[in-house]
């Protein structure tokens, strides 16, 4: 007996170590693997809570809170050991100049024999003009995107027509891409609801940022009081119309925030994917009540959402590529910041596989079912269908046509000839650029889910050698 024990001892015991050999594999495996990638829905809303408090008074464009922002942010970047660009500061000044009318410029015209005067901040809002003079010959039309196709050069549109609030962007952003040299309309949207705000500011002329040519032209926004565009509505195509008043030059500097994931792959460590978002909003905003334009959504939320990027992928394996986590400043100005950034770029735009710009990423949008982010011009290029098939949920643009691709920074890069998109929740809101857009009225649930729902594509994107392209005809660079 003693032989067949002495066998099914030694069985036993190699059954109890291939146990405790596989138990300590697992275990192992367990301790390597890299845990899921988790959200932080309280690292969210602190953030935002920080951005869009009092303190930083709306975080304005050009000033010095928009510099206590980008300190902030410098912070984070250097907690998570994010590398900074070449020559070792996170933050990289952009210098800009930025004209300003002296005196209120005043918009003439005449009709039957009298002339008609109106002044900024009086019956009309002109605050930002590309000249110190414009002058055009008066033409027609409907408050229809289509229209923009057909004006001549040198005009001066009117659009007496009322706009609806919700409109205001859709209708007159293809304008601004026309030819004319200035686009008069009925007062509406922002220029409705902030009318006491742009009234109380000097009119201003184009910045000129640094590192960009001097020759960008620029069609003049001007809206009028509701109950006096009767009169430009009355009076005949090619009646001449100026604008016109005394300038002067001031210099100033915004600020862009850069920290950089180095890539592990020998050869993809050389390119970069990156994520951005704009950090500055309006500053104070009104005489009375609340004054200040917090900027909880427009764009804290995606100032935020950039942050929690960076927590995310610096605290797990190295990506392949590298990551270049970015927020821009004065974008509210005419996206000064990013157009710096474009201009003199910290890393070779050339060597950007991708840009993501998040803007507005706090509240959901309707007309994509309330659930997730969608994709400005998703149409123009192979991003985000790359990104659903590798794992993200993200809607297409619900906006076909819309000026939404233009207007945020990615636009800056776009223009360059980098795939550059935004992911965005709510495109408007009932707050927008105004003091009611607050930390208190942002979803955070809604916001970690929908940064959770595109994390799978994202991180293939800074892992892939794969390289979004536009579709023939798309590149924005093209159309420069």
């Amino acid at each position: 007996m003693e032989p067949s024990l002495f066998k099914r001892s030694r069985r036993l015991a190699s059954l109890v170590a291939a146990i405790l050999f596989l138990s300590c594999s697992v275990t192992s495996l367990a301790q390597t693997a890299p845990a899921p990638s988790t959200v932080c829905k309280e690292c969210l809303q602190k953030d935002v809570t920080y951005l869009a408090s009092d303190e930083l008074r709306g975080r304005g464009s050009a000033t010095p809170d928009e510099l206590t922002a980008a300190n902030y942010i410098a912070g984070v970047f250097k907690k998570l050991g994010l590398e900074p660009p070449a020559g070792g500061n996170y933050i990289l000044p952009v210098a800009l100049e930025l004209g300003k009318f002296t005196a209120p410029p005043k918009l003439k015209f005449t009709t039957n024999g009298k002339e008609t005067v109106w002044t900024h901040g009086n019956e009309m809002l002109s605050p930002h003009l590309f000249r110190p003079e414009l002058k055009g010959k008066l033409v027609h039309a409907k408050a229809d995107p289509a229209a923009a196709t057909t004006i001549p050069e040198g005009a001066v549109v009117v659009i007496a027509d009322e706009i609806p609030d919700k409109e205001t962007r859709k209708v007159l952003m293809p304008f601004f891409s026309s030819k004319a040299v200035a686009v008069i309309f009925r007062a509406a949207g922002p220029y409705h609801h902030n009318w006491d705000r742009f009234a109380s500011e000097p009119a201003e002329l184009p910045a000129k940022v640094e590192g960009e040519p001097s020759d960008r032209n620029r069609v003049a926004m001007i809206a009028v009081k509701a109950n006096l565009i009767s009169a430009l509505a009355q009076a005949p195509d090619g009646t001449e119309i100026s604008i016109s008043g005394p300038t002067a030059d001031a210099n100033q500097q915004t600020r862009n925030v850069v920290g950089i994931l180095r890539g592990s792959d020998p050869k993809l460590k050389d390119e970069y994917v990156m994520f951005s978002a704009h950090m500055d909003h309006l500053g104070v905003c009104g005489k009375t009540g609340d004054t200040i334009c917090n900027g909880a959504d427009d764009d804290a939320s995606g100032t935020a959402t950039v942050l929690e990027l960076a927590r995310i992928f610096s605290s797990g394996p190295r990506p392949k590529r590298s990551v270049v986590f970015t927020t821009y400043g004065s974008e509210e100005l005419g996206l000064l910041g990013s157009r710096g950034f474009a201009a003199k770029p910290p890393v070779p735009l050339t060597d950007i596989a991708a840009d993501i710009e998040f803007e507005q990423t706090g509240l959901p949008e309707s007309k994509v079912g309330g659930n997730g982010f969608w994709m400005t011009g998703s149409s123009f290029s192979d991003l985000g269908s790359l990104l659903t098939q590798h794992g993200s949920k993200l809607a297409d643009d619900p906006f076909p046509g819309s000026p939404f691709f233009r207007q945020s920074d990615n636009y800056s890069l776009a223009a360059k000839g980098v795939v550059a998109h935004t992911m965005s929740g709510a495109a408007e809101f009932a707050d927008y650029h105004r003091p009611g857009d607050e930390v208190q009225k942002l979803n955070f649930s809604f916001m970690a889910q929908s940064i959770q729902s595109v994390l799978p594509g994202l991180e293939w994107l800074i892992n892939t050698d794969t390289r979004p392209k536009y579709f023939p005809g798309k590149n924005p660079a093209e159309k420069q």
